[in-house]
């Protein structure tokens, strides 16, 4: 009965994953990223089954009211912008997802919105 038991909790924390998450905005046309939010471990999602599995979701940007609120990179478009959420099974899957994402790096913005 021991075993069984030890078997039980030892099978319930194989599948007691968490899930982690970044946030990066890219522009397509000059694969530049741009950190959002930094890894960090976020609501369980049911498509991330095990530790090494990822997961991306592609946003487009929304428009501000007006171009001159937009910050952009020199050179950059709003409508070649996207921001991408990566989700992950442990912050290594997601770190990996995102330098393949991101091969240059992603930088963080030190940028204030008004």
């Amino acid at each position: 009965m021991k075993l069984y038991q030890s078997l039980l909790v030892g099978a319930t924390a194989v599948y007691a994953l968490d899930t982690f998450s970044a946030k990066v905005l890219v522009d397509t046309k000059t694969s530049q990223c741009e950190l959002i939010e930094s890894v960090h471990l976020t609501q369980l999602h049911r498509a991330i089954q095990s530790t090494t599995d990822t997961l991306e979701i592609v946003t487009g940007r929304q428009n501000l009211p007006t171009a001159d609120e937009i910050i952009l990179p020199q050179g950059g478009d709003a409508k070649l912008q996207s921001f991408v959420e990566i989700l992950g099974g442990s912050t290594n899957a997601v770190l990996n997802h995102l330098h393949r994402r991101c091969p240059q790096g992603a930088l963080q913005s030190n940028k204030i919105e008004r």
